[in-house]
């Protein structure tokens, strides 16, 4: 559970994970820039803040103070916070490539079903841990390890991949 709470001082991490956390709610909700890949990038880096918030000891204490949630807890609201940010790349991905910057509505609903079915099997593949504080990682010669940690980073692999041909397409067609 060591890796579930953050080393850094809180009087280091707390005033830029505050700013960054202002940035993003700035850009969302001031600025309103509504392109679809913006929106897409907004939701990824909105994860990836949250997941990090997750990590800082207060935060946690707090979580457990108001909800009653533990360290087993907080560790898997993290995957699944990883896990949406995944889906908010591949999203950001498809969005990059396309032309128009748009991707059809089933594609977003494809995409957010996948997430969420995603995150009720990890609920369901850590449940019988939770009262015991072990995290699914620490057990040995177990399937929940292999299901836990296939289904944690299954988004990335076509999100990253997207990007790489997009990347390697747009390398190909440079006149540079």
């Amino acid at each position: 559970m060591d890796q579930t709470t953050t080393v850094v001082p809180t009087s280091v991490i707390g005033p830029v994970l505050a700013a960054v956390v202002a940035l993003i709610a700035y850009r969302m909700l001031i600025i309103r820039d509504r392109r679809p890949t913006t929106t897409a990038a907004h939701w990824y880096a909105a994860f990836i803040v949250l997941y990090a918030v997750l990590r800082v000891p207060e935060v946690q204490h707090w979580l457990d103070e108001l909800f009653g949630l533990d360290l087993s807890d907080v560790r898997l609201l993290g995957a699944m916070l990883q896990v949406c940010s995944a889906s908010a790349l591949l999203l950001l991905g498809l969005r990059w490539r396309s032309r128009s910057g748009l991707t059809a509505r089933w594609v977003w609903l494809a995409i957010a079903t996948g997430c969420a079915a995603i995150c009720v099997v990890l609920i369901a593949v850590n449940e019988p841990l939770r009262s015991t504080g072990l995290a699914v990682e620490q057990l040995s010669s177990s399937w929940r390890t292999g299901a836990y940690l296939t289904l944690h980073s299954f988004m990335f692999i076509p999100a990253e991949l997207v990007i790489v041909v997009t990347l390697w397409q747009m390398a190909k067609s440079a006149t540079c």
